[in-house]
């Protein structure tokens, strides 16, 4: 047989929580039975009815569904008035226009075209940027008369270079060697393009002085487009005594012999890029198309080339 409970038995305890719940919730408050109880025991008198019994509370649950937020005002709806325009307002006036935006031109950048000196010359063509690992960015404006460099250092606006060595030559080609103190240039040289080299020297009051440039080889009668592909060679597009059509060539800017690079057809090489430790990549036309061609196995200097990518004009960044 199980033990009586007691008052602070935990069993106890719940079952009068439980029997509390069912009073609560059937509308049985216990003040509401003790004042029942108390009615019911006393004496009724004659001509009086049966006690009257208490009305049952109604229980309400609480609602948990949202209330969805006010519609917004009708002044809130209407659409803001552009600069410029009129708005018909109520009760037939007119508001005034505000003052119209000036309108900006866009620079040449946004409108995707290269930017353009304000002073250069008319008819002048540009050779290819090139920049220095400092993110100076060099370009030369060529005509048949002669040339000037131009340069645009970070967060400046372009400047001409106050001392260049090649001003009355035409210059087909420009790239600033990856030390920042050297470059190469394709310039014409009695109506033929020839290879060169030439040093970059700073001023302390910030000008530069580009010049003494002396040919870096006399095999290649013809030259198309150079690149740095380190501190000593230079990849050339161009055309030797001995061959009819432009093929890609290593060319060591101590003068030693060049050396042909690669093997198979490439339609007409227009571009070539290189960088240290990088394949050589050619960008050409071929059938109509433009092409970028690689060798298949670059560590071969005789590997044959694949021109399967589209694009044009390949780069490696500085």
């Amino acid at each position: 047989m199980d033990a009586p409970a007691t008052v602070g038995d935990p069993a106890l305890a719940a079952a009068h929580r439980r029997r509390d719940r069912h009073r609560r919730r059937h509308g049985l408050h216990p003040v509401r039975l003790r004042l029942a109880g108390e009615l019911a025991g006393r004496p009724r008198r004659e001509g009086q009815g049966p006690p009257e019994r208490l009305p049952r509370r109604r229980v309400r649950r609480p609602r948990h569904a949202a209330r969805r937020p006010p519609p917004p005002r009708r002044r809130d709806r209407r659409a803001p008035v552009p600069p410029g325009r009129v708005a018909r307002l109520r009760g037939g006036s007119r508001a005034q226009p505000g003052p119209r935006p000036a309108r900006r031109r866009r620079t040449r950048h946004e409108r995707g075209r290269p930017p353009r000196p304000a002073d250069a010359r008319d008819g002048a063509r540009f050779t290819a940027p090139s920049w220095s690992p400092d993110g100076t960015l060099w370009t030369v404006e060529s005509t048949s008369e002669g040339s000037d460099l131009w340069v645009r250092r970070p967060g400046q606006g372009a400047v001409r270079a106050a001392h260049w060595g090649l001003s009355g030559r035409e210059v087909l080609a420009f790239h600033v060697a990856r030390d920042g103190v050297r470059a190469a240039v394709i310039v014409r040289i009695d109506g033929r393009p020839q290879v060169q080299i030439g040093r970059i020297a700073h001023a302390p009051d910030g000008t530069l002085d580009v010049g003494a440039f002396l040919p870096v080889s006399s095999e290649l009668q013809d030259a198309v487009d150079i690149a740095w592909r380190d501190y000593g060679t230079l990849a050339v597009l161009g055309r030797a005594k001995r061959d009819s059509q432009t093929l890609p060539f290593l060319m060591p800017v101590s003068g030693s012999a060049i050396t042909s690079l690669g093997v198979g057809s490439l339609g007409e090489p227009e571009t070539i890029t290189a960088a240290p430790g990088a394949p050589v990549l050619i960008g050409t036309r071929a059938a109509g198309e433009q092409k970028i061609c690689r060798q298949r196995s670059p560590a071969n200097t005789y590997s044959p080339w694949i021109c399967s990518t589209a694009g044009r004009d390949p780069s490696y960044p500085r």
